[in-house]
């Protein structure tokens, strides 16, 4: 069965419209995708050129201070110890082996740039970054003799020495054992024990020590001629400074002292508390015994504090209090479950009106009420059989409704 187009039809397309749109969008991201490749590989080319270009700049600048260097410490590593310049002469050497024309410096740089002329990119920039390895080096040594004058600072140090340095050291290390000596005597939790400032007496010693050694580095000759006067100055620097925290180490301990004091005071408030409620107790053993632990944890605190174990004071401390509002609550009666009252809701009943008449309106009817007296009472109809309503409706069968209407037995309501 062939099938038959009809005039004027178009045919049916060959491919579906939305395939052609999806393979137009995908052109689109592939062009799309090329292009940022292509931007990303001009930038790359860009900044490897610009890098290796730099090179020559930064070896020209280093080159011109490298004669400045070389010269300040050909004239004074000779006046102080060798420890100090261990090593100058070698990097020096090495940084104009690098930075001199015809240099390492140059010969990579003409390799890195016949690298990426050739197109091989990659290793152009591994030759790049063994130059630039070169040029840092050059530029720590360069730096640490003149950026700012290595030798200054050490001529500083030893002019200080040479005058009243340490002296001045001396006069600093004894303010702060005197700050120590001086401290006013602290009784520790009505122990009869004192606050010992040992640990600050020590640093004070340790202090001292640190200066006589920099007294005798002041008057040692070296084996190369020289007094290591900077050395000096640095261990009498170090020996000012140990000291300092001797006053602050102090300083430390009383506080701590006095926070141990106020801890076992609170911890006595709270045996105080107890204590009150043990007469009497509602389950008094389990008062007392825990009432007996807090006393012995507060003791334990009080001894913990005489020897100045502090840390050991804040846990006794904790341990008591929490054994005293122990004892507290065993002391104390349970508070009663309150007991359900069984007095009635106040009625929320809508009043029930029996009448449509607004000129004549029945009584309202509360149905919840238990009035027993209530002269509405729907369970009988004796009294009033006349008021439309059921129950025994013997004296008029004749009135619709329901009741014994043995009278009436044509008024079409069951008998």
């Amino acid at each position: 069965m062939y099938y038959r187009r009809k005039q004027n039809e178009d045919p049916p397309p060959l491919v579906d419209p939305k395939i052609w749109l999806s393979l137009a969008l995908t052109g689109l991201v592939l062009i799309a995708m090329g292009l940022i490749l292509k931007a990303a590989d001009a930038a790359d080319i860009r900044d490897i050129t610009a890098k290796i270009a730099d090179l020559d700049s930064r070896r020209n600048g280093l080159f011109q201070e490298l004669p400045i260097a070389e010269n300040e410490n050909q004239v004074n590593a000779p006046k102080f110890a060798r420890r100090h310049s261990e090593g100058f002469d070698t990097r020096l050497k090495n940084a104009r082996t690098y930075l001199q024309k015809g240099g390492d410096v140059q010969v990579l740089q003409t390799k890195a740039q016949q690298e990426l002329d050739s197109g091989n990119r990659e290793q152009a920039r591994v030759t790049w970054q063994s130059a630039d390895g070169k040029l840092v080096f050059s530029k720590e040594i360069i730096d640490t003799l003149i950026h700012p004058p290595f030798y200054a600072e050490l001529q500083r140090k030893t002019d200080a020495v040479k005058g009243n340095h340490l002296q001045e050291s001396q006069k600093a290390i004894n303010l702060q054992g005197n700050y120590v000596a001086n401290l006013p005597i602290k009784y520790l939790c009505g122990t009869g024990s004192t606050l010992s400032y040992a640990s600050a007496n020590a640093i004070v010693v340790q202090a001292q020590s640190s200066l006589d050694a920099a007294r005798t580095t002041a008057q040692l000759v070296l084996p190369e001629g020289v007094i290591d006067y900077p050395l000096a100055y640095d261990q009498a620097e170090s020996a000012v400074n140990k000291a300092k925290t001797a006053s602050s180490t102090a300083n430390a301990l009383s506080a701590q002292a006095d926070t141990a004091a106020n801890e076992i005071t609170s911890a006595n408030t709270s045996l105080i508390q107890a204590a009150g409620k043990l007469f009497n107790a509602y389950d008094a053993v389990s008062a007392k015994s825990y009432y007996d632990q807090a006393v012995a944890a507060r003791d334990n605190a009080v001894d913990a504090c005489g020897k100045q174990d502090f840390w050991s004071v804040t846990n006794y401390v904790s341990s008591s209090k929490s054994f005293s509002n122990l004892s507290i609550d065993a002391a104390t009666p349970p508070t009663p479950t309150p007991v359900p009252s069984n007095t009635p809701e106040p009625s929320t009943a809508v009043p029930f009106v029996l009448s449509d008449d607004d000129d004549n309106p029945s009584p309202s009817v509360d149905l919840s009420s238990d009035d027993t007296n209530d002269s509405y009472d729907f369970s009988s109809d004796e009294q009033d059989p006349s008021d439309g309503f059921g129950g025994s409706d013997a004296q008029d069968p004749s009135d619709g409704f329901g009741g014994t209407d043995s009278q009436d037995n044509q008024d079409g309501f069951g008998d």
